[in-house]
């Protein structure tokens, strides 16, 4: 960990890196949007409706950045990922006709004019960079899972005073979950979904996290140890009612998905088979069975078992697995679920010198800076939205339209 000395006083910090999934954040303020500004199916290729959007977009970035600023953490640095067209991963599901499989479920709503609030989308990331200084991470064919990847991978190799916090409702990052026990560096994930019966939003951890976070700093007569990274944290938690703190196992949710496939992302199953007349697949608990079998943690315990695989589909799930080949099955789902740059294209796994180049030469918001949309978004063309309907943050809000403040004192 990061230590300074003071006489008999260690002090532990580190900076803090904002690391936010755009399209994920972006199709979920549209919706909401939508939903509560009485626009119904609206095309946004009225400048009204797309000014309106923007400024509650705005509103919710804006205000998800504002409860990781404190006094004890400073002010973060943000880098935003983008989503590129093309994504790569299309390549590995191609149908006999030429089209792909992967994600095909996500057809865009055709009624909203999708080149209209892509552009409004290109002129907030501009307005965040000229007025905050954030850092806007694309790169060509990559999604923005795999560069939010590969900044969490070059944190935690060659930024030792950085930890990461990803903002993303994608469960799929959730898999990127880090903490290291001996530094304390760590990764984690806030989730921008309100959760319909507690009302709270979810702050996503490692057990190995909790356990540090409730354990008390040692205090004796004669030497001190802040940790204020520590404390960093538990000031969001004490000061954001509607944020709790949940233990999530990175490795179960990549081997899940390996096995079980992904049908948000149309990724099939690691197997499926024809019993009786009837299409099967690899279950949940078909999964849990298998992995229990051959005790398989991780991918690592994993690719050590994958000459086993056969014995033990066969023996859970009643047939003879001879029609596939896992060593090439295990491969596949792995480059379609895993967040891992070595499995990323070579054009895109380079990606990481930039990366290292934008984390090296950004700096962290301005200590002062205004975070409400009306300033940040003062003198340009969408300052003149019409407030009253564009809705405050969902994230600071529940879909009841609860109020919710840092503090004593109101977000917006």
């Amino acid at each position: 960990m990061l230590e300074s000395n003071f006489g008999n006083i260690s002090i532990n910090n580190r900076k803090t890196l904002l690391v936010f999934d755009w399209s994920n954040l972006l199709f979920r303020s549209l919706n909401l949007h939508q939903m509560f500004s009485g626009r119904g199916q609206t095309t946004y290729a009225r400048k009204e409706d797309i000014d309106s959007f923007i400024f509650k977009f705005c509103q919710d970035v804006l205000a998800l950045i504002k409860i990781f600023t404190n006094d004890l953490g400073g002010s973060p640095q943000v880098l935003i990922c983008c989503d590129s067209k093309d994504a790569w991963r299309k390549s590995l599901l191609i149908n006999d006709d030429g089209t792909s499989e992967y994600k095909k479920g996500r057809e865009k709503d055709p009624n909203i004019d999708w080149e209209a609030v892509y552009t409004a989308s290109d002129d907030l990331l501009h307005i965040f960079q000229k007025r905050l200084g954030c850092t806007v991470a694309m790169c060509d064919h990559a999604e923005a899972d795999d560069l939010v990847c590969m900044t969490k991978e070059t944190v935690m190799s060659a930024f030792p005073d950085y930890n990461v916090v990803i903002v993303s409702a994608d469960a799929d990052l959730r898999q990127l979950l880090t903490f290291n026990k001996e530094t304390h560096q760590f990764c984690i994930v806030y989730n921008t979904t309100t959760r319909s019966k507690s009302k709270t939003r979810r702050l996503y951890v490692q057990q190995e996290f909790k356990d540090w976070l409730d354990e008390p700093d040692k205090v004796d007569l004669f030497f001190e140890s802040i940790d204020t990274t520590k404390n960093y944290i538990k000031s969001i938690l004490e000061t954001n009612a509607f944020i709790e703190l949940f233990v999530e196992n990175p490795n179960e949710i990549v081997l899940s998905k390996v096995f079980c496939g992904d049908t948000s992302d149309v990724v099939p199953s690691i197997y499926s088979y024809y019993k009786n007349g009837k299409q099967s697949r690899i279950t949940p608990a078909k999964y849990k069975k298998i992995i229990e079998m051959l005790n398989i943690t991780d991918v690592k315990s994993l690719l050590e078992n994958v000459v086993n695989l056969p014995g033990a589909v066969e023996k859970v799930c009643k047939i003879s697995p001879t029609d596939v080949d896992f060593n090439e099955r295990v491969l596949s789902q792995r480059r379609l679920v895993e967040l891992d740059s070595k499995l990323f294209p070579k054009e895109i796994a380079e990606y990481k010198d930039t990366i290292t180049y934008m984390i090296r030469n950004s700096e962290p918001i301005k200590r002062g800076t205004s975070l409400r949309a009306v300033d940040v978004l003062k003198g340009t063309a969408y300052e003149t939205a019409d407030k009253k309907n564009a809705i405050v943050a969902d994230v600071i809000k529940d879909l009841n339209q609860l109020t919710v403040s840092v503090g004593n004192k109101p977000l917006f």
